[in-house]
């Protein structure tokens, strides 16, 4: 990384008017970037960087790399990126129709959302502070936010040791997808990451994951999302969009359920998230068990080959069980088993076996008892609360909520914990046999070689019951083969005189003591199976829910804004403002290749109850940006946008190469550009400015000029209130700047201000 604080004015020196916004860093990326993913961070100094369709890059505002993430899969390009208003997530819309959302502190993949056609717009949004406050709300509201999960103790995380796939590893992944509470001391605020797709559906996802799919835009007009804006209740949504014919509207779309169920919106919606994460936590446990039921048996199942081998070296035809069994009745080991102990088995060996099984069998132990267990009480006592909710009928049917379908999933939870509890004991009990077996094969090593027993090992008892059940029981038919009807690895391998049906030898069936077919009437079942079936239920009963917030959505008419233009040149991005009284004001600038030194502006008055963008006034207005082409161009703020240009007919023998300018969007609609709506009926918007108005010369606010030297490609801002910040990329796509938006560098001259550039 190359430091330029000595090389920042030559660079900068443009012109005689001093230049706006103080530089705070020049830095140089390890490789070259694109230009479509540049981004910030809203609430930290982070920013993002692409050096290719798959891999995204994460970069302090220093020039440090934090983490770099590659995606997988043939189509898995990234086309858009998103930010949660938090900062506390990452989403990146990809070309195979997923939406995979990111922990911004490492890159991991903390879940995904996939659909059938390219997401081509991405947004997420929340509500503000004053919209919570005025949510509509009832008196059962106070009794809903009780959140008993908070006094439940946290769940932990998987070790990466025994799931090293595991989303759920970190602590950080545990409270921010599972642990975190309900808050009940404030509302919780909403916030929706919306999704446009090729095909012409939007999806919302609440919370980052609970999904209302498939909002078709009006088919008439076969539209595609281009941007995305909407108030601070989220209650309205403007989205610029591209028709078939090559067209580009303004949308609206009213989503009324936000607003008449807010506080129980936000507690479903919350809730259907940790369920899922739950069932997903759940289901990595379980593997984590299996996995490590394999891990304690390998050893095992070795051993018991080996003594296989021996006695088919030895001639002896009698079946390993058989075989172990004499050996303990007797006491005296046949001359294969003494073969087998002399050149197999160790004392060394035994220990590390001990040591190892152990150490596995605790694992189990810890994953079923303080994992398994505890997660699916969780989950009971969510659902529980949502159906609740369910039966409560003040403001009528609650969103589609099916209380016998919450129940089931609930029963059947109780089912599968039954199963753990299960499980639980059958492992204790294995175990203690295990144990049992492992003294009696260090006893007759002792025996053979006439070693004394350790002190710490004399008043070591085997109980050759116990030794017996493990050899006729749990060979050939583990704990583990009762819960996972895939796991297909016998410890006793199949030999001739004794065939092993699926891992279970006759004998093992045949048993009297009455463990295959499970004392207190519990019969086997398969617990990945159940967690499928559970998932399943989940995903069904919280659609049923999102398929009624579905019809509370509804689209109005589209505002025709240009007829035929060129998508892949157009610049364009949108916003909501608050507005004083009833109501909020909704901005557009766009700007397109056939007038590329004009930028369309847009405003349009939103009523609060009102669907329809025809109705309401309509501004607009053509800035003139003469012998400027417009590059790239965002918001700021609610008031002011910067825009970022190329020349195109310099004057000068020294021209400026670019400029980056801000603006105040007021100023470009005096009271002349109010737009009469019956006008448009003959044409779009863009045909009626260039006919009927003259164009407005911008006066910038601010204003730098750049040099040959270097040359700005890509624009990105991030405007949060004390700490204004731009970046630019200059076209050789490895360098960037980092600028201070409220700070010029004649003020840091006349305040004696000699920070260097870093």
């Amino acid at each position: 990384m190359a430091d330029a604080s000595d090389e920042a004015a030559g660079h900068q020196a443009a012109s005689a008017a001093p230049q706006a916004f103080r530089v705070l860093y020049e830095k140089l990326l390890q490789v070259p970037v694109e230009t479509s993913l540049f981004s910030w961070c809203p609430t930290m100094d982070l920013m993002t960087f692409s050096p290719d369709p798959k891999t995204i890059m994460l970069y302090r505002i220093t020039g440090q790399l934090v983490w770099r993430m590659t995606l997988k899969g043939a189509n898995a390009k990234i086309l858009k990126l998103a930010w949660k208003p938090d900062g506390k997530l990452l989403a990146l819309g990809c070309a195979d129709g997923s939406v995979r959302i990111c922990d911004p502190n490492n890159g991991k993949l903390l879940h995904q959302r996939t659909s059938p056609s390219a997401v081509v717009c991405l947004n997420w949004v929340s509500e503000s502070k004053e919209a919570i406050r005025t949510r509509s709300s009832t008196k059962f509201d106070n009794l809903i936010n009780v959140d008993v999960t908070s006094i439940i103790p946290k769940l932990s995380p998987i070790p990466a040791s025994l799931a090293p796939d595991s989303l759920f590893a970190t602590k950080f992944v545990m409270d921010s997808v599972i642990n975190t509470r309900f808050d009940t001391d404030s509302p919780v605020p909403i916030d929706i990451l919306v999704s446009g797709e090729a095909a012409g559906n939007v999806l919302f996802n609440i919370f980052g994951n609970f999904t209302i799919a498939n909002l078709p835009f009006p088919p008439r007009l076969q539209l595609t999302a281009i941007d995305h804006c909407t108030t601070d209740n989220l209650s309205f949504h403007g989205f610029l969009a591209r028709m078939v014919s090559g067209g580009i509207v303004l949308l609206p779309l009213r989503v009324h359920f936000i607003r008449r169920f807010g506080a129980d919106l936000a507690l479903i919606s919350f809730s259907s998230t940790r369920i899922k994460a739950l069932m997903d936590y759940i289901s990595n446990v379980t593997d984590a068990i299996l996995s490590e039921f394999s891990n304690v048996l390998k050893p095992l199942r070795a051993l018991m080959v080996s003594l296989e081998e021996a006695l088919q070296a030895c001639a002896d035809d009698s079946p390993v069980d058989a075989r172990l069994l004499e050996t303990l009745l007797f006491g005296v080991p046949s001359e294969s088993m003494k073969k087998f102990l002399a050149d197999s088995v160790s004392e060394r060996l035994v220990k590390a076996w001990k040591k190892s099984a152990g150490t596995g069998y605790e694992n189990i132990r810890k994953l079923v008892a303080e994992s398994l267990i505890p997660a699916c009480e969780r989950a009971v006592v969510m659902l529980t609360r949502i159906c609740g909710l369910a039966e409560w009928r003040e403001r009528g049917t609650h969103l589609g909520l099916n209380v016998e379908a919450i129940e089931n999933i609930i029963s059947r939870l109780q089912e599968f914990m039954t199963a753990a509890h299960r499980l639980l004991w059958e492992t204790n009990t294995e175990y203690d046999y295990f144990k049992n077996f492992v003294g009696w094969f260090k006893y007759m090593l002792d025996e053979m070689s006439s070693t004394e027993v350790p002190d710490e090992e004399v008043d070591t008892k085997i109980e050759s019951t116990k030794v017996a059940t493990f050899i006729t029981e749990y060979l050939g038919a583990p704990t583990v083969k009762q819960f996972f009807s895939s796991y297909a690895e016998p410890v006793l391998a199949a030999s001739k005189s004794q065939p092993i049906d699926s891992g279970t030898p006759d004998w093992a069936k045949n048993d009297s003591s009455g463990r295959k077919i499970f004392n207190q009437d519990f019969q086997p079942v398969e617990l990945r199976t159940m967690i499928k079936d559970l998932d399943k239920l989940c995903v069904h009963a919280f659609t049923e829910s999102a398929n009624a917030m579905k019809k509370h959505a509804v689209f109005g008419s589209p505002l025709r804004i240009k007829d035929n233009c060129n998508l892949k040149k157009m610049q364009a991005c949108t916003r909501v403002v608050a507005g004083e009284g009833d109501g909020s004001e909704l901005f557009v600038a766009i700007s397109f290749d056939v007038d590329a030194e004009a930028i369309m502006m847009i405003k349009v008055q939103i009523l609060k109850h009102h669907n329809e963008l025809t109705k309401p006034q309509i501004h607009a207005s053509l800035l003139s940006c003469a012998g400027q082409r417009l590059q790239s161009m965002t918001f700021v703020d609610d008031e002011k946008m910067m825009f970022l240009f190329h020349a195109t007919s310099p004057d000068s023998s020294s021209p400026p190469q670019a400029s980056l300018c801000t603006f105040t969007t007021s100023d470009a609609f005096p009271d002349a550009s109010l737009v009469a709506t019956d006008i448009l009926s003959d044409g779009d918007l863009y045909h009626y400015l260039t006919s009927e108005r003259e164009r407005l010369v911008p006066e910038w606010a601010d204003r730098r000029a750049f040099t040959e030297e270097f040359v700005p490609v890509a624009l990105a801002v991030n405007g949060r209130p004390g700490r204004r910040v731009a970046a630019v990329l200059a076209d050789d796509r490895q360098r960037y700047m980092v600028f201070d938006i409220d700070d010029n560098e004649e003020d840091e001259e006349e305040e004696g201000d000699d920070m260097p550039v870093d």
